[in-house]
């Protein structure tokens, strides 16, 4: 399954850009300009067309405040007048310029981007590819551990089929639930969520502490796991005693699914924001897809190759030990193989969490044909806002 998510992966990228560019037949007919295109709209009311009118208004402004100084006897009355028909003339010249600028800003055709472009683009973001590989690091640890978790407490604890899938809805179930209940109210309630460069540090600085711990408690549940190995097959003994090692070993568990989730909706926040808004579909499927490569293709598939090899070690080495002491040992050391590989984590947040101190603005290619002021009119990172407030007048009168 690996292999072929990876070739399917290659194809993808290595294909030619043309593969993925679905355009309708109308685009690539010959655009014409609409009347009402923000083109149009300034070459028909652009200021030299308006020159024109404005300096004929003026002048039949002019005509009528002399035609009305000379027939009223009221002067303040007159000036009024005149000055609320000027204000009038500079609100619309005003309002007329943020109405075309704003239509042109929001009408540009927005830039295409090559798939191969596309992928540089993302894999340029050291942000992305940092929580990328820790949400498939993540899924990584918790598909290992549910793969590997019934025949390794029917063989070390000879737990039968009820109990083992007791224990795991408490250990692994309900620890994940613990973890996504707490998770968005220490990121999104106390830290105030990762909006900002800032927040984005300090909720990676805070995934780091939860990792710390976790890889602190999967250490000790893991030694717990290969000192069992050791003692079955020294003692060749088929199955674990229960009792306060098992307790410690299931409420480590328990506590690593609890830490682990409560950073992974945070993760996937971050990872989502941290590329372009051109990028963000591309980004999203390219991190869906480690996350199936890495986490849950060569989650069950790692931890079952090291734990086959520790039962032909075994099995080579003292040929005599009962076939049940052998699968006992093999699938203790799969599952704390499989507890270790939180180490790999930490080190990858705090990489993503280095990455998010430095202000990182990923860039995009320039296409040929567009300038500099069309690049900006086209990006998503401007925007001209107008006020919802009334329209720009002055009528005194």
């Amino acid at each position: 399954q690996a292999a072929v998510l990876f070739l399917l992966w290659g194809v993808m990228l290595l294909s030619p850009s043309r593969f993925f560019e679905f355009e309708s037949a109308a685009a690539r007919q010959e655009a014409t300009p609409k009347p009402n295109h923000p083109v149009m709209l300034h070459t028909a009311n652009s200021p030299e067309h308006a020159a024109s009118d404005s300096d004929a208004d003026l002048e039949a402004r002019r005509q009528m405040f002399r035609r009305r100084r000379s027939t009223s006897g009221d002067m303040r009355l007159t000036l009024r007048e005149e000055i609320a028909h000027n204000m009038s003339h500079l609100a619309r010249q005003k309002s007329w310029r943020l109405e075309s600028i704003e239509s042109f800003s929001v009408d540009a055709s927005p830039r295409k981007l090559s798939m191969w472009a596309t992928f540089k683009i993302v894999m340029g973001s050291s942000l992305w590819l940092s929580t990328a590989f820790a949400i498939s690091l993540s899924c990584f640890i918790t598909s290992a551990v549910a793969y590997m978790w019934q025949n390794t407490t029917s063989n070390v604890w000879h737990f039968n089929n009820n109990e083992a899938t007791a224990s795991f809805l408490v250990t692994t179930g309900v620890g994940g639930m613990v973890g996504v209940a707490l998770g968005p109210k220490l990121f999104d309630e106390y830290l105030g969520g990762f909006q900002s460069r800032t927040g984005i540090h300090q909720c990676l600085k805070w995934c780091i502490t939860l990792s710390v711990a976790a890889v602190v408690l999967g250490t000790i549940s893991a030694a717990l796991f290969l000192d069992t190995a050791w003692h079955l097959v020294h003692y060749e003994e088929e199955h674990q005693a229960r009792g306060f090692l098992m307790m410690c070993v299931l409420l480590g568990i328990f506590c690593v699914f609890a830490l682990v989730n409560a950073m992974q909706g945070t993760l996937y926040g971050i990872n989502t924001d941290s590329t372009t808004p051109d990028t963000k579909t591309s980004a999203a499927a390219l991190t869906v897809s480690m996350q199936n490569v890495i986490g849950f293709a060569l989650g069950p598939l790692l931890p079952s190759v090291v734990a086959e090899m520790v039962g032909d070690s075994i099995s080579a080495w003292t040929p005599k030990t009962d076939t049940d002491v052998v699968h006992s040992a093999e699938f203790a050391a799969g599952m704390a193989v499989s507890l270790l590989f939180l180490w790999p984590l930490l080190y990858v947040l705090k990489h993503a969490a280095s990455a998010s101190s430095v202000p990182e603005l990923p860039t995009e290619p320039s296409l040929p044909g567009h300038s500099s002021s069309q690049t900006l009119l086209g990006s998503d990172s401007f925007h001209f806002i107008r006020s919802d407030g009334p329209a720009l007048s002055f009528d005194p009168l």
